[in-house]
């Protein structure tokens, strides 16, 4: 089974051990259809966690674990991802990928010449921004059909065109 990042468990809430979490996904439902928090580290499964109660607190996630009652409890989770099973993911929308199906996808010129790997995006509003990586040199190129001209997630293979490129160096 694989499993899906959709957050971070950044500390704790209050005193009675209330788990804060970065969600780091555009569809915070995820969440609410969760019985269970599984939290894992660098991919491996560190634990599952009954959920008491869970609601947003601005961009966070709160959450109340069984038998976590206590703020060092909750601070002893800080750091690990919250991942949930790829087949419970909601359909995406048209025109929409998920992160996890491009994430570390090469990226090749209009000619086929490698470029990198797509390790980031930032969200602007109008058209996420794509972060490119080889090495110590980075790129940013918009995700717009001018830029970035093919996205295959099956080949986790990118192509755009290089006009698009600029270099964070500027």
């Amino acid at each position: 089974m694989n499993f899906v990042r959709v957050g971070f468990i950044t500390g704790s809430h209050g005193l009675d051990g209330t788990v804060k979490i970065a969600p780091n996904t555009d569809n915070p439902q995820v969440y609410a259809d969760m019985e269970y928090l599984m939290t894992a580290k660098n991919g491996a499964i560190k634990g599952s966690y009954e959920i008491e109660y869970l609601q947003e607190h601005g961009n966070a996630i709160l959450v109340q674990l069984k038998n976590i009652d206590t703020k060092e409890k909750a601070n002893a989770l800080k750091g690990l991802e919250v991942v949930i099973p790829e087949d419970v993911l909601p359909e995406e929308d048209e025109g929409s990928i998920y992160w996890h199906k491009i994430e570390n996808a090469e990226v090749v010129d209009e000619n086929g010449n490698y470029i990198g790997r797509l390790t980031d995006y930032l969200e602007t509003g109008s058209n996420d921004v794509f972060i490119i990586t080889e090495g110590e040199k980075s790129w940013m190129i918009s995700n717009n059909e001018h830029h970035v001209l093919k996205i295959d997630t099956a080949n986790r293979r990118i192509t755009v065109d290089r006009a698009g490129l600029v270099s964070e160096e500027i």
